[in-house]
């Protein structure tokens, strides 16, 4: 698995991400996806680099072809990509980064493994803040670690997980939770976003919960780079 035999196989697309009060686009995820096959594939793309010790090199790279779609993004929405602990401190995603504006990006650090030195990361998260990068947690609510991330990084952005999104209309252990989280977010000055929003029931829960921003096919499919020319925020 080479890394151009590896870039043929993937392309970005942008899903929106918006205010859940004014119905406002505020930025975009930018997600991997096989040519293919399901975003389900990539996971598996990323198990296997894992294990040939591959996996910093894709994502960097797959991290660099999301950052190429900046220049589609309307202007003042932000772009936000996922970026594990180790590449976030990998001196090759610092040297990819190092000539980019930062000022419309958020990093989401992904839940898919511990972090044993917070030092390095903290680190690596203020540099990133110097040039203007915004932090995120990603899938909060589905591990242990994403609350260290939280406690340890000081987001800018909380992402609730799928999971916690959906049934928060009719769960209330959920409901609880995402207001504990609310009220948090809102104590500490991060913005919190709830991933996998599917129903008008579900968005409305939300927003009573105080939960800020949203994405997910209620509010939006992801859409190819080349259909973003279309796109105007309100």
């Amino acid at each position: 698995m080479t890394a151009t035999i590896v870039l043929d196989e993937f392309t970005t697309v942008l899903q929106p991400i918006r205010d859940l009060v004014s119905g406002r686009t505020v930025g975009f995820e930018a997600l991997t996806r096989t040519r293919r096959d399901s975003g389900s594939a990539v996971e598996e793309w990323l198990a296997a680099a894992r294990d040939l010790n591959l996996h910093a090199e894709l994502e960097i790279r797959l991290a660099r072809a999301a950052l190429r779609t900046l220049y589609v993004i309307p202007t003042g929405a932000f772009l936000s990509l996922n970026v594990s602990p180790d590449v976030l401190v990998d001196p090759r995603f610092t040297h990819m980064v190092g000539g980019t504006r930062l000022d419309r990006v958020v990093l989401e650090i992904t839940e898919n493994q511990r972090v044993t030195d917070y030092g390095t990361l903290a680190a690596r998260v203020g540099w990133l803040r110097s040039r203007g990068a915004r932090i995120a947690v990603d899938d909060v609510g589905s591990g242990y670690s994403t609350l260290g991330h939280v406690v340890q990084v000081h987001p800018e952005m909380i992402k609730l997980d799928a999971g916690l999104t959906r049934g928060v209309d009719v769960d209330d252990t959920r409901r609880l939770l995402v207001e504990a989280l609310s009220s948090f977010a809102r104590a500490t000055r991060a913005i919190l976003v709830a991933e996998g929003v599917e129903s008008d029931k579900e968005l409305d829960a939300l927003r009573r919960a105080g939960v800020h921003y949203g994405q997910g096919y209620h509010l939006g499919r992801p859409r190819p780079v080349g259909e973003m020319a279309a796109v105007r925020i309100p």
